[in-house]
C-alpha cells in the first residue's frame, strides 16, 4: 500500500491489514451493503455495536502495522504529537456546547 489511500468500506480497510472480522454475519453485511443502511440517521442499536466491533478488532491490529512502520528516532516525537491531540480532543469535549 502506497500513495494515498483511501478505503471506500470497512471490510476494505480490514482486508488491507489483512483482518478478518469473524462475528460479522454474511446476511447482515448483505444487508448493510444493499440498503446503505449507515447512511441512516439515527443508528440503531445493532448498528452502533456492529461498528463497536469493527473497532474491537481492527484498532490494536492497525496500530500494530503502522507502529512498526514508525522510525524509532521519531517514535518519541510522534508520542509528543499523539499526546497533544488526545489533551486538544478532551478539552474539546469537556467545553459545554451551546
Amino acid at each position: 500500500m502506497s500513495g494515498p489511500y483511501r478505503p471506500s468500506s470497512p471490510a476494505e480497510l480490514l482486508q488491507a491489514f489483512g483482518i478478518h472480522a469473524r462475528h460479522k454475519t454474511e446476511a447482515f453485511e448483505k444487508e448493510m451493503n444493499e440498503n446503505r443502511l449507515f447512511e441512516k440517521r439515527p443508528l440503531t442499536k445493532e448498528m452502533i455495536e456492529y461498528v463497536v466491533d469493527d473497532a474491537k478488532c481492527w484498532v490494536p491490529k492497525v496500530y500494530e502495522s503502522l507502529n512498526r512502520l514508525i522510525s524509532p528516532l521519531w517514535k518519541p516525537e510522534f508520542q509528543n504529537k499523539v499526546e497533544r491531540w488526545l489533551e486538544e480532543s478532551r478539552t474539546a469535549l469537556a467545553v459545554p456546547q451551546g
